[in-house]
């Protein structure tokens, strides 16, 4: 009798042992599924942070080489059509520098000269050096700064378009120092700057042309994910 009374206990025992066990069990896996699920949001987020820096750099990298290109491009073609202030009257000629974009202290050096062509063409081509020698700064530094982020194909673009305008920059300098005063086409000074314009204006698209393939496939990665 007293078998057969504690036999159901003994079961009901065991059965609540298994269902505690399984509560203790499901709420380990659960906890589990938790933490996974934690970690993954956790790995998403670093992977759409990291994807917005890469887009935010894709675009300033995109501004600082246009905009040194687009320099290289202008102030070439200016070379190729000089105005002729000597033969300017007054008001031509005061109208022409009040919208020149040089220093006040330049035209007045221009205006006092016997010889304005001369002293323009000088003082306008280290103004155009000038600015073009700060924008590949600009982009040298941002290059340096943040080349960990690109790829390798990128960086070795980028490597290729800072050493063609480097040199150009170097030829450029050459060529001012050694040129004639008159601008004239056949003397060496001339050639060197000329040939240097063409060049970087001839290789520097086609390098940032395969630059701008690469950004648009991260990109396309980007929108994908």
């Amino acid at each position: 009798m007293d078998l057969e009374i504690g036999l159901p206990i003994i079961t009901i025992i065991v059965n609540l042992c298994i269902v505690i066990f399984q509560l203790f069990y499901s709420g380990r896996e659960i906890q589990k599924v938790e933490i996974l699920k934690s970690n993954l949001n956790i790995e998403k987020q670093l992977k759409i942070e990291y994807h917005k820096k890469l887009y935010d750099l894709y675009s300033e990298l995109w501004s600082v080489i246009q905009t040194l290109q687009n320099y290289f491009h202008f102030y070439g073609r200016r070379l190729q059509s000089s105005p002729d202030l000597n033969k300017m009257d007054e008001l031509e000629f005061n109208d022409f520098l009040d919208n020149s974009e040089l220093k006040n202290y330049d035209k007045e050096s221009i205006i006092r000269s016997n010889d304005r062509n001369s002293v323009y063409s000088e003082k306008i081509f280290w103004y155009s050096f000038n600015k073009m020698s700060k924008s590949y700064n600009d982009l040298f530094i941002f290059f340096s700064l943040n080349k960990i982020y690109f790829n390798e194909e990128i960086k070795e673009l980028i490597d290729s378009l800072i050493d063609l305008y480097n040199s150009s920059l170097n030829d450029l300098a050459s060529g001012g120092e050694t040129r004639d005063p008159i601008w004239r086409e056949e003397k060496l000074g001339y050639r060197l700057i000329r040939s240097t314009y063409d060049k970087v204006n001839k290789d520097g698209p086609l390098i940032i042309s395969q630059i701008e393939k690469l950004i648009e496939n991260d990109l396309t990665k980007f929108l994908n994910y």
